[in-house]
């Protein structure tokens, strides 16, 4: 079984794209050999194409890119902070169109009868807003989901010429590559 530390510490190593970082750690006291992080206490060397890499670079960097967007902390329509969840395939893709708040994964037990919701979050957290969005069940928000992708692919023409139009967009527009414009368009 892969830990969740194990995982982190795979993602972030240098070593698998053939580089290596110099002095990580060094030896405070030679005769116990103890050795500290460098927290920048000895000068840390970084070496290209130390070694063959096991990963392209490139997508090295796509990862890096991805764990500083999951980093990053979302800003809802109250001004509350919200880190990212990966619990779920829908967690911080709906949204509330009332008041603009994420939508929450919640497990009821209504009248003895267990089914999975999703409930906007102005409507189990004081939030400031009031919010008369529905409860929706989340096998109605998968339906949904599958119809409309299904719905996307059917009418190939119209969605190749949009997609073809959004990626000659994003092209033009490539002096702003920021996570957040991505995000944003």
């Amino acid at each position: 079984m892969w830990h969740t530390s194990t995982i982190n510490k795979i993602l972030r190593n240098e070593k698998y794209i053939g580089d290596a970082l110099l002095q990580k750690t060094y030896t405070t006291d030679f005769l116990n050999k103890t050795r500290v992080k460098n927290n920048g206490i000895v000068p840390q060397y970084y070496v290209e194409g130390n070694h063959e890499a096991i990963i392209p670079k490139d997508i090295y960097l796509q990862v890096q890119e991805e764990l500083v967007r999951r980093r990053v902390v979302k800003t809802s329509a109250n001004g509350k902070k919200r880190s990212y969840s990966c619990n779920h395939c829908f967690s911080q893709i709906v949204i509330c169109g009332e008041c603009g708040e994420m939508f929450r994964r919640l497990h009821w037990n209504n009248r003895g009868v267990k089914s999975i919701v999703w409930r906007c979050i102005s409507k189990l957290e004081p939030t400031g807003l009031e919010c008369h969005a529905r409860t929706i069940n989340e096998l109605v928000l998968q339906d949904a989901v599958v119809k409309a992708i299904n719905q996307m692919l059917g009418d190939k023409s119209s969605y190749q010429a949009q997609l073809q139009l959004n990626i000659a967009s994003v092209i033009r527009a490539s002096q702003v590559t920021s996570v957040e414009n991505i995000d944003r368009r």
